[in-house]
Protein backbone atom coordinates (compact mmCIF):
# COMPACT_ATOMS: atom_id res chain seq x y z
CA UNK A 1 0.00 0.00 0.00
CA UNK A 2 1.26 3.09 -1.20
CA UNK A 3 0.89 6.67 0.23
CA UNK A 4 0.55 10.01 -2.13
CA UNK A 5 3.51 11.87 -1.71
CA UNK A 6 4.04 15.28 -1.21
CA UNK A 7 7.45 17.32 -2.13
CA UNK A 8 8.94 18.87 1.61
CA UNK A 9 10.82 22.44 1.61
CA UNK A 10 13.86 20.54 0.69
CA UNK A 11 12.63 18.96 -2.88
CA UNK A 12 12.42 15.49 -1.15
CA UNK A 13 9.29 13.78 -1.70
CA UNK A 14 7.93 12.50 2.09
CA UNK A 15 5.05 10.57 3.19
CA UNK A 16 1.89 11.73 4.09
CA UNK A 17 0.93 10.44 8.12
CA UNK A 18 -2.58 7.73 7.51
CA UNK A 19 -5.38 9.23 9.57
CA UNK A 20 -7.08 5.62 9.51
CA UNK A 21 -6.29 2.28 8.59
CA UNK A 22 -8.27 0.09 6.43
CA UNK A 23 -10.86 -2.57 8.13
CA UNK A 24 -12.49 -4.73 5.81
CA UNK A 25 -12.03 -2.80 2.81
CA UNK A 26 -13.43 0.08 4.96
CA UNK A 27 -10.66 3.13 5.78
CA UNK A 28 -12.11 3.93 9.13
CA UNK A 29 -9.87 6.62 11.29
CA UNK A 30 -7.65 6.02 14.30
CA UNK A 31 -10.61 7.36 16.59
CA UNK A 32 -13.33 4.81 15.55
CA UNK A 33 -10.84 1.73 15.99
CA UNK A 34 -10.41 2.41 19.43
CA UNK A 35 -14.15 3.10 20.06
CA UNK A 36 -14.80 -0.21 18.68
CA UNK A 37 -12.13 -1.87 20.53
CA UNK A 38 -13.69 -0.05 24.07
CA UNK A 39 -17.68 -1.50 23.07
CA UNK A 40 -16.20 -5.00 22.92
CA UNK A 41 -17.33 -7.47 25.54
CA UNK A 42 -15.70 -9.86 26.90
CA UNK A 43 -18.24 -12.60 25.56
CA UNK A 44 -17.10 -11.28 22.26
CA UNK A 45 -13.16 -12.36 22.96
CA UNK A 46 -13.55 -14.72 25.88
CA UNK A 47 -16.84 -16.72 25.42
CA UNK A 48 -14.93 -19.27 27.79
CA UNK A 49 -15.06 -16.97 30.69
CA UNK A 50 -18.90 -15.67 29.95
CA UNK A 51 -19.94 -18.93 30.51
CA UNK A 52 -18.43 -18.93 33.97
CA UNK A 53 -19.32 -15.45 35.03
CA UNK A 54 -22.10 -14.41 32.69
CA UNK A 55 -22.32 -10.77 34.55
CA UNK A 56 -18.23 -9.98 33.07
CA UNK A 57 -19.26 -11.75 30.22
CA UNK A 58 -21.61 -8.72 29.05
CA UNK A 59 -19.16 -5.78 30.20
CA UNK A 60 -17.33 -3.86 27.79
CA UNK A 61 -13.35 -4.06 27.99
CA UNK A 62 -13.34 0.12 27.81
CA UNK A 63 -15.29 -0.52 31.11
CA UNK A 64 -12.65 -2.60 32.65
CA UNK A 65 -10.38 -0.97 31.74
CA UNK A 66 -11.15 2.73 32.08
CA UNK A 67 -10.11 3.71 35.77
CA UNK A 68 -7.91 0.91 36.23
CA UNK A 69 -4.12 1.81 37.11
CA UNK A 70 -0.73 0.72 36.24
CA UNK A 71 1.87 0.35 38.38
CA UNK A 72 -1.07 0.55 40.70
CA UNK A 73 1.49 -1.74 43.43
CA UNK A 74 3.90 1.27 44.09
CA UNK A 75 0.97 3.12 45.34
CA UNK A 76 1.41 4.11 48.88
CA UNK A 77 -0.96 2.27 50.98
CA UNK A 78 -1.61 -0.26 48.68
CA UNK A 79 -3.01 -3.89 48.90
CA UNK A 80 -3.35 -6.58 46.29
CA UNK A 81 -7.21 -7.15 48.41
CA UNK A 82 -8.06 -3.98 47.89
CA UNK A 83 -10.31 -2.14 45.22
CA UNK A 84 -8.50 -0.11 42.83
CA UNK A 85 -10.68 3.06 43.91
CA UNK A 86 -10.57 2.17 47.84
CA UNK A 87 -10.05 5.24 49.35
CA UNK A 88 -9.60 3.99 52.78
CA UNK A 89 -6.08 4.18 53.32
CA UNK A 90 -2.90 5.23 50.97
CA UNK A 91 -3.23 6.32 47.24
CA UNK A 92 -6.60 5.55 45.88
CA UNK A 93 -6.45 4.80 41.79
CA UNK A 94 -8.19 7.70 40.67
CA UNK A 95 -5.71 9.81 42.95
CA UNK A 96 -2.94 7.57 41.42
CA UNK A 97 -3.87 9.11 37.92
CA UNK A 98 -4.42 13.03 39.25
CA UNK A 99 -0.76 12.48 40.65
CA UNK A 100 1.13 11.00 37.17
CA UNK A 101 -0.97 11.48 34.62
CA UNK A 102 -3.48 9.87 32.06
CA UNK A 103 -0.56 7.40 31.40
CA UNK A 104 -1.06 5.29 34.26
CA UNK A 105 -4.81 5.05 33.58
CA UNK A 106 -5.53 1.71 31.67
CA UNK A 107 -7.40 3.00 29.01
CA UNK A 108 -5.97 6.51 28.25
CA UNK A 109 -2.05 5.10 27.82
CA UNK A 110 -3.02 3.47 24.66
CA UNK A 111 -4.12 7.03 23.40
CA UNK A 112 -1.16 9.00 24.88
CA UNK A 113 1.20 6.21 23.70
CA UNK A 114 -0.13 6.62 20.07
CA UNK A 115 0.40 10.03 20.38
CA UNK A 116 3.30 9.87 20.98
CA UNK A 117 4.11 7.27 18.43
CA UNK A 118 2.06 9.62 15.71
CA UNK A 119 4.61 12.35 17.12
CA UNK A 120 7.41 9.98 16.33
CA UNK A 121 6.39 8.86 12.71
CA UNK A 122 5.27 12.79 11.69
CA UNK A 123 9.10 13.41 11.62
CA UNK A 124 9.19 11.66 7.91
CA UNK A 125 6.97 14.52 6.84
CA UNK A 126 9.32 16.73 7.86
CA UNK A 127 11.66 19.11 6.16
CA UNK A 128 15.13 16.88 5.66
CA UNK A 129 16.93 19.65 7.94
CA UNK A 130 14.75 18.98 10.64
CA UNK A 131 15.00 15.34 10.78
CA UNK A 132 17.03 12.92 12.27
CA UNK A 133 18.57 9.69 10.74
CA UNK A 134 15.40 7.78 11.52
CA UNK A 135 14.38 5.08 9.36
CA UNK A 136 12.06 4.85 6.30
CA UNK A 137 8.61 3.53 7.11
CA UNK A 138 6.11 3.16 4.51
CA UNK A 139 2.24 4.13 4.80
CA UNK A 140 1.92 0.69 5.81
CA UNK A 141 4.17 0.20 8.28
CA UNK A 142 2.82 3.54 9.89
CA UNK A 143 -0.27 2.12 10.21
CA UNK A 144 0.50 -1.00 11.42
CA UNK A 145 3.11 0.67 14.14
CA UNK A 146 -0.16 3.30 15.04
CA UNK A 147 -2.95 0.38 15.33
CA UNK A 148 -0.59 -1.42 17.83
CA UNK A 149 0.17 1.23 20.00
CA UNK A 150 -3.55 1.87 19.87
CA UNK A 151 -4.57 -1.80 20.99
CA UNK A 152 -1.15 -3.05 22.35
CA UNK A 153 -2.64 -3.28 26.06
CA UNK A 154 -6.38 -4.44 25.72
CA UNK A 155 -5.84 -8.40 26.72
CA UNK A 156 -5.05 -6.77 30.20
CA UNK A 157 -9.06 -5.87 30.32
CA UNK A 158 -8.86 -9.89 31.05
CA UNK A 159 -5.39 -10.86 32.84
CA UNK A 160 -4.53 -7.49 34.36
CA UNK A 161 -1.63 -5.43 34.02
CA UNK A 162 0.94 -7.67 34.78
CA UNK A 163 4.95 -5.62 33.86
CA UNK A 164 6.79 -7.89 32.19
CA UNK A 165 9.54 -9.24 35.09
CA UNK A 166 6.59 -10.69 37.00
CA UNK A 167 4.98 -11.78 33.63
CA UNK A 168 5.05 -15.36 33.01
CA UNK A 169 5.43 -17.04 29.72
CA UNK A 170 2.31 -18.85 29.92
CA UNK A 171 0.74 -15.29 30.76
CA UNK A 172 2.36 -13.90 27.88
CA UNK A 173 0.84 -16.80 25.76
CA UNK A 174 -2.44 -16.36 26.82
CA UNK A 175 -2.39 -12.41 26.11
CA UNK A 176 -0.95 -12.76 22.99
CA UNK A 177 -3.94 -15.32 22.04
CA UNK A 178 -6.18 -12.65 23.58
CA UNK A 179 -4.94 -9.93 21.33
CA UNK A 180 -5.16 -12.60 17.88
CA UNK A 181 -9.10 -12.44 19.03
CA UNK A 182 -9.38 -8.85 19.37
CA UNK A 183 -7.71 -7.81 15.85
CA UNK A 184 -10.18 -10.33 14.21
CA UNK A 185 -13.03 -9.17 15.89
CA UNK A 186 -12.47 -5.69 14.73
CA UNK A 187 -11.64 -6.76 11.09
CA UNK A 188 -7.86 -6.18 11.12
CA UNK A 189 -7.26 -9.93 9.92
CA UNK A 190 -5.27 -8.24 6.70
CA UNK A 191 -2.55 -6.93 9.16
CA UNK A 192 -3.07 -9.11 12.22
CA UNK A 193 0.25 -11.15 11.73
CA UNK A 194 2.61 -7.82 11.13
CA UNK A 195 0.76 -6.53 14.18
CA UNK A 196 1.55 -9.13 16.20
CA UNK A 197 5.10 -9.46 14.60
CA UNK A 198 5.49 -5.96 16.13
CA UNK A 199 4.25 -6.61 19.53
CA UNK A 200 6.23 -9.96 20.00
CA UNK A 201 9.26 -8.25 18.75
CA UNK A 202 8.83 -6.10 21.94
CA UNK A 203 8.34 -8.65 24.39
CA UNK A 204 11.39 -10.77 22.72
CA UNK A 205 13.85 -8.03 22.80
CA UNK A 206 13.33 -7.03 27.06
CA UNK A 207 16.26 -7.23 28.73
CA UNK A 208 14.95 -9.01 31.66
CA UNK A 209 14.35 -12.31 32.24
CA UNK A 210 10.77 -13.94 32.89
CA UNK A 211 9.61 -15.31 36.57
CA UNK A 212 9.78 -18.69 35.74
CA UNK A 213 14.21 -18.40 34.45
CA UNK A 214 14.85 -15.99 37.59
Amino acid sequence: MESAKKPDQSGEACFIMPHGTEVKGETISFKELFRRCCKLRVKDICPEIAETNPTFGETTFGEILKGRVRFGRYRPGYSPDKSETDKSEGVAGEQWIKLLGPDVDNLRHHVVLWGIAREFLSFRERPKEERGPSPFFSKREWQILLVAVLVHDFPEAIGGDITFEKKTEEEAKREGEIMRRILHKVGLESIASEIMEVLDKRERERDCPRPSTL
